[in-house]
């Protein structure tokens, strides 16, 4: 049996021990993760680019299903994995799909690695920027007052949810959607 091989549920297992078997093991999940996410990305359909920067690209995106179905808008954000930006919206993620609701933020749906990219889908977020609604409504108080004590709720169930705290790094009008009075950081 010195160096024979074995295949089991796909996996190769080697009689050379253990350490082998592992690294095969390790490999094979590599790949089957890689396999995974190149078919999830080809799942979306490009509706339009929002926004590219040398790091990022802002997409919005239609779920396709193999019976041809589409579900969206959604918006997708393709991130370089050498920019470390991501790791927000991994965390996230994960506590999302923990249970976790969050207020003031997007639902993220999917998050997902491919070699070169971090790839995050969250639900479209209908309604103005708050740099378009203050064009057009102006920044009176009584508009502006109950907006910013839910900007700064939405700043504290953030911060507040992680240990160490997620910090948004680019609260602007234009990340801010607001719907119904109610604002969403994107």
């Amino acid at each position: 049996m010195n160096g024979a091989a074995y295949i089991t549920h796909g996996v190769v297992l080697s009689s050379r021990g253990l350490h082998g078997s592992a690294i095969m093991l390790s490999m094979t999940n590599d790949l089957q993760e890689h396999m995974n996410a190149l078919e999830r990305s080809a799942a979306y359909q490009v509706e339009r680019v929002i926004k590219q920067a040398p790091q990022e690209i802002t997409e919005e995106v239609f779920f396709e299903g193999h019976n041809g179905a589409k579900l969206g808008p959604f918006v997708r954000k393709r991130i370089a994995r050498d920019s470390d930006l991501g790791r927000a919206y991994e965390l996230l993620h994960e506590a999302q799909r923990k249970g976790r609701r969050f207020l003031y933020l997007p639902r993220i749906r999917d998050c997902f690695k491919t070699e070169d990219e971090l790839v995050v889908v969250m639900d479209w977020v209908t309604g103005e920027t708050l740099a378009e609604v203050l064009e057009q409504e102006g920044s009176s108080l009584e508009f502006t007052a109950p907006l910013f004590v839910k900007l700064c709720d939405a700043v504290a169930e953030l911060h507040g949810a992680f240990n160490p705290p997620v910090i948004h790094r680019d609260i602007t009008p234009s990340n801010v959607v607001v719907s119904a009075g109610v604002p969403t950081l994107i």
